[in-house]
This record gives structure tokens, sequence and C-alpha cells, in this order.
């Protein structure tokens, strides 16, 4: 039964080995992006060289792209090899084309633009939730309200103290609720205010 096992899983290591491979990718100077999709996609986070990239085999074909600012954008296809590694190594030359290298910083500023607009907008989604527990805490505050004052309606001594105390606790509720919705004004105004910014960077 051990025999077995270990036949068994021998199979699946090789049958695993024959469809898929590890791409190593690596470029002269290091640290080039890299990406298997065009254009580069704004992250905060950019792959770079040296890079292994698991890809089926099924795909003999492949390709990637490669960014640097100040050398030459490449676009390289590579024919892969059922093996388990396949390794690429690219030399990169410096771009010398002023226009190029102007649209590399162009792409650069647009680029740091879009991952901040992503910052910019997942972060409001605080103020956003803020705002919805500032109106639940109003909603609560003005429902308290609501009964004190029925409470106070119902009394038969408005000048005892239980009476003064009613009105008392009813005008502290409408106060608090006051605050909370104000509080839940902002903070939408807030939330709102920040996917405009995040609106007006990204485009």
């Amino acid at each position: 039964m051990k025999w077995l096992l270990v036949f068994l899983t021998s199979i699946e290591f090789l049958c695993a080995s024959d469809t898929e491979t590890n791409l190593h990718i690596s470029t002269w100077p290091s640290s080039a992006e890299v990406s298997l999709q065009h254009p580069l996609q704004p992250s905060a986070d950019p792959l770079k060289t040296p890079q292994v990239f698991k890809i089926s085999t099924d795909s003999a074909l492949i390709q990637f792209f490669l960014f640097k600012p100040g050398y030459q954008n490449k676009a390289i296809q590579v024919r892969l090899k059922k093996v388990p590694h396949n390794y690429v190594f690219i030399h990169l030359s410096p771009e010398t084309d002023s226009l190029l290298l102007n649209e590399q910083s162009e792409f650069l500023r647009e680029r740091s633009h879009q991952v901040w607009s992503r910052r910019i907008a997942k972060i409001s989604v605080l103020p956003f939730l803020c705002s919805g527990l500032f109106a639940w805490q109003a909603q609560q505050q003005y429902s308290q309200a609501e009964k004190k004052q029925s409470l106070a309606d119902q009394s038969l001594l408005t000048e005892s103290e239980h009476y003064q105390s009613l009105l008392d606790s009813y005008e502290h509720h409408v106060k608090q609720g006051d605050k909370a919705r104000t509080n839940s004004l902002y903070a939408l105004g807030g939330a709102i205010f920040m996917l405009s910014v995040s609106g007006i960077l990204y485009f």
C-alpha cells in the first residue's frame, strides 16, 4: 500500500511537471517592471525582475512586457519548453529618444495618480461607514426622545420632579440626536469629497 501511494504521488508530480513550468525572467539592469499584460497595469507594487511566473505549458508562446524608466520598452515573445523551468535573460538598452522618455515620464505620472486615486477611494469607505453609524445613533437618540416626550405627555403632575426629569431627558436625547446627525452629514461630505478627488486623479 505504501509503495502504491508513492507511485501515485510520483505520477501526479510528473503530470504536473508536464502541464506547468516556472518562467524565470531576469534583466540587466535588474528591477525592471514585468507584466504579462499590456499596457502595464497601474499598481502600487508592480512586479520587478528577477521574477518567476508559473505558466501552463499548454500555451506554446508567451508574451511579456518590460518597462524601466530611462530604458527602451520591451515586448518579448518566448516559446516555452515542457520542462520544469524556463529561463529568459534580457539586456535592456538605454532610451535616447527624448519623445519616448517624455512618454515614460507621462506614463509614470499618470500611473502614480491612478494608484493614489484607488487608495483614496478605498479610504473613503471609512467616512461612509462613520456616516452610517452616526445616522443610526441619531435615529436611536430621536427614538428615545420620542419615548420621553410620550411619557411626559401622559404625566398628570406637570410640576413634579419626575415630569421635569422627563423633559430634561427629552432635551438631552434631542441634542445628542442633532449632534449625531451633524456628524453624519460631515462624514458623508468628507466621503463625497474624497471620491471627487479620487475621480479627478484617475481621469
